[in-house]
């Protein structure tokens, strides 16, 4: 079964329920969305949206072939969805403004999503106050390590980006950092398509060099964690730093360019939590070499690292670890605004590096 409309306005459909053979729907430079569906068949089912500015969808239930959506040149998703079949779903976007998705269901084929979305930002402290201006997408994914997101999808200077609140949204803390589905995020933000994660984590000071209110880019890490799965399952052994130090760089210059003095470079030692740590055990991680404590990065850095991703952090210092001395009133800074301040800057470095390649 096969349908065509080309330089239309509406869409392309074509249904085949039961059957054996291919459903194709196809609509090349046309504005509305192209959808084929086959449920039950054993034939591949395609969508293709040449051009357009809606989706490019194709669904196959229960099938033994292919359901492949095309988008090329598109302002919205393609998508294909297999459902408990034995071919594979492959959804691709083509210079488009908006992701690529591709869901296969207990099925045997593989699963292809060309995004291009080039950097995923993933926030930490308070990312969930954040405030986003119209203009994204909403989209919480499948994975086989159970559900990412729900992952923000905009634009920064003409590019897209994914953002993810680590610790979920609604304006409140949702998940604690034991609790965090960190192989689920890492693996969702691979198939978007990106090649780096950029993330902001509060963190306790165990030095006076970096008192409450500071900032500081992480250059290595000391993980503490206990019980956090830590691998996709192929121990990899990444060459050089864990920390891009390319990112780390320009971290450093966008929050000069913010108007905020970043260090170059902090130790970062991951707990587990979600109990803060004791006096004996920050005593521990300061003979260790650590200057940071927290709860997140690990074992998010690594994982990243193993799927090919670099990795760069900004860390907000939010209070003086258990047991350091310091003047004054004890202080735990976590408002709304530092939520604000973290993704500006790295909002900041995207545009920067636009500005560069233009």
């Amino acid at each position: 079964m096969e349908t065509v409309r080309m330089g239309g306005h509406w869409q392309s459909e074509s249904v085949d329920t039961g059957g054996h053979g291919p459903v194709e729907a196809v609509n090349t430079g046309g504005h509305g969305p192209v959808e084929a569906v086959n449920t039950g068949g054993h034939g591949p089912v395609e969508a293709v949206n040449t051009g357009g500015h809606w989706p490019a969808e194709a669904v196959n239930t229960g099938g033994n072939g292919a359901a492949e959506a095309v988008n090329t040149g598109g302002h919205w998703p393609a998508e294909a969805v297999n459902t408990g079949g034995n071919g594979a779903a492959e959804a691709v976007n083509t210079d488009g403004h908006w992701p690529a998705e591709a869901v296969n269901t207990g099925g045997h084929g593989a699963v292809n999503a060309a995004a291009h979305v080039d950097t995923v930002i993933i926030g930490g402290t308070a990312a969930y106050h954040l405030q986003f201006d119209s203009g994204w997408l909403e989209r919480t994914m499948e994975t086989p390590y159970g559900l990412a997101g729900p992952f923000r999808l905009f634009e920064v200077a003409g590019r897209p980006v994914a953002f993810l609140s680590r610790h979920g949204g609604e304006g409140r803390l949702g998940v604690t950092p034991p609790f965090v589905n960190y192989r689920a995020n890492v693996w969702a933000a691979r198939t978007l398509g990106a090649r780096r994660i950029l993330s902001w984590n509060s963190a306790g000071s165990l030095v006076r060099s970096l008192p409450p209110g500071s900032l500081a880019v992480v250059s290595d890490l000391i993980d503490w964690t206990r019980r956090r799965p830590a691998s996709f399952g192929q121990a990899v052994h990444p060459d050089g730093d864990l920390f891009d130090p390319g990112l780390r760089a320009e971290l450093v210059r966008a929050a000069a360019a913010c108007g905020h003095r970043a260090a170059p470079g902090a130790v970062y030692a991951a707990t587990e939590g979600a109990r803060l740590e004791t006096r004996a055990e920050i005593a521990l991680l300061a003979q260790a070499g650590a200057e940071l404590v927290g709860m997140t990065l690990a074992p998010e850095a690594f994982l990243a690292r193993e799927l090919g991703m670099a990795y760069g952090s900004l860390c907000w210092v939010s209070n003086y670890a258990t047991g350091v001395p310091f003047d004054g009133p004890e202080q735990r800074l976590f408002g709304p605004e530092v939520g604000q301040l973290m993704f500006e800057i790295i909002r900041r470095l995207l545009e920067e590096e636009a500005k560069q390649d233009a």
